[in-house]
């Protein structure tokens, strides 16, 4: 089965777009982890003693207090933020590979 130039394209348009939800939804933890540490940075200047000490800390005391959701929060319009950004950049590098060689 011969995939034309129009298809091409569209396979990686889709397959980026793929990519980018994959990644938002599987470093969302990761992600919600670091903004939680870096704005705690913040208080602690004033004063206040930290409540996360480290990525595992931070997940382990996110989840047993907050729930399993709260590892997720945001992941919406980070995943929104991915799915083109990945889209374009699939479909680009799929077309500048094609016409390069």
């Amino acid at each position: 089965m011969s995939v034309t130039p129009e298809q091409h394209q569209w396979i990686n348009l889709i397959s980026g777009s793929i990519s980018g939800a994959v990644a938002a939804v599987s470093l969302a933890p990761l992600d919600v982890v670091k903004t939680r540490l870096i704005v705690q940075r913040q208080f602690i200047t004033n004063g206040n003693e930290p409540q996360f000490t480290g990525i595992i800390q931070t997940m382990k005391r996110m989840y047993n207090i907050e729930g399993f959701k709260s590892l997720y929060r945001g992941v919406g319009p980070q995943t929104l933020g991915y799915i083109p950004n990945w889209a374009v950049y699939f479909t680009t590098v799929g077309y500048l590979f094609k016409y390069s060689h």
